[in-house]
């Protein structure tokens, strides 16, 4: 993927890298995992969880970026 790449062309140490990746995975294989689970449980509820995680990893980019614009006008 490209931050791979990305990465590779700069300065990180290669330890620190795989330590930040391992880190960065586990909300979302805490959640997949969670979604697997729910589906398995109760299909209706698994739908909805999955149409929940996808809305809110859709929009917190842009609430992320009005919040960051707000502040620098203050």
């Amino acid at each position: 993927d490209i931050v791979s790449y990305g990465a590779g062309l700069t300065k990180v140490s290669y330890k620190t890298f795989a330590i930040a990746t391992f880190f960065g995975m586990i909300p979302a294989t805490y959640f997949f995992a969670l979604t697997g689970h729910t589906y398995m449980a109760s299909p209706a509820l698994g739908i909805i969880l999955s149409l929940v995680l996808i809305t809110g990893m859709l929009v917190t980019p842009y609430i992320l970026k009005k919040m960051k614009t707000s502040k620098s006008k203050v």
